[in-house]
């Protein structure tokens, strides 16, 4: 950079002096920091800042769901009150009322699985001993020793798998395999009745075989046919909540399987009440039912009645 001498007057300052100043200042105005311009200044100011991207929203837990589903109970999670005896599950169900409602999933699967193995095993108990020693009875015996044979719990869930989907799956399961029990009582009876005078006079009239084991024999079986309906119907309703548990029975409904499968998450949280009340529940019905049930054969023995 080059500097200038400007020549001052003879009034003014010496020559040398004059240049000495000059130099000073622009020595000072080269060390000068230089600012920054006004167009750097607008540039800069005009160019849009880079602000951070908005954070994904997290998924709502379990808690905070369970605290939505309870805002208006005024009580944590899971726990009874006046309205929900027995409190509620994840999804602000009552347990309570659940479980009475499985009572009727029960009755309804029960009962037509007692009524259709009941009557199966009667017909053809009834076929058997009525035709001992052919190969009627023959054939019935070779089927009820193969399915006594197969593991009960193992045959039926095998089933119920291969008809998965089918809304009477679990139903066919336990008929095929209810009946053997009750077919083995009936053919005993069946021998034993034939036997009888009332049934050679029924033959010697000309009544039929089939007349003879509708009208004659089978009546006189009833109190065998029904002690074995309510044990029936006690095993279908234990093997329903069985193979709900297990994801073969009842799908879309509610059921105390469906209930105890659901208990299995909860109860290592320290929540029982779906727990105790399906299995409370289903031991009630069934104690009530086998206290029936010894009743009734107690009352329709023949053996009792005589003493």
């Amino acid at each position: 950079m080059t500097t200038s001498c400007i020549l001052p007057n003879r009034r003014t300052l010496p020559l040398r002096t004059a240049c000495s100043v000059a130099r000073s200042d622009s020595s000072s105005s080269s060390n000068r920091p230089r600012m920054p311009s006004a167009t750097w200044r607008l540039t800069s100011s005009t160019q849009p800042r880079s602000e951070p991207e908005p954070e994904a929203p997290k998924p709502p837990s379990l808690d905070a769901a369970e605290n939505y589903i309870n805002r208006d109970l005024g009580r944590p999670p899971y726990s009874p009150s006046a309205e929900h005896w027995f409190g509620t599950n994840v999804l602000g169900q009552d347990i309570f009322e659940r479980s009475v409602y499985s009572v009727r999933t029960a009755f309804e699967i029960g009962l037509v699985v007692a009524a259709l193995s009941t009557l199966l095993g009667a017909a053809l108990g009834a076929l058997s001993g009525w035709y001992a020693r052919t190969w009627v009875d023959g054939t019935v015996m070779w089927l009820k020793g193969v399915l006594d044979a197969i593991p009960f719990y193992l045959f039926v869930a095998a089933v119920a798998y291969a008809l998965q989907g089918q809304p009477w799956a679990m139903h066919l399961a336990m008929v095929a395999t209810f009946w053997t029990t009750t077919g083995r009582l009936v053919r005993a009876e069946v021998l034993k009745l034939r036997g009888q005078d009332f049934v050679r006079a029924a033959r010697t009239i000309g009544l039929s075989d089939a007349k003879i084991l509708l009208r004659h024999v089978l009546p006189n079986t009833s109190h065998i046919l029904l002690v074995q309906g309510t044990l029936a119907l006690v095993a279908a309703i234990k093997t329903e909540v069985i193979l709900s548990f297990l994801g073969l029975g009842v799908q879309d409904g509610v059921s105390w399987g469906l209930m105890l499968a659901e208990s299995t998450q909860e109860v290592p949280a320290g929540h029982f009440a779906n727990f105790a009340a399906a299995s409370g529940m289903l031991f009630a019905l069934l104690m009530g039912f086998n206290l029936l049930a010894d009743a009734l054969q107690d009352a329709m023995d023949p053996r009792q009645a005589s003493l």
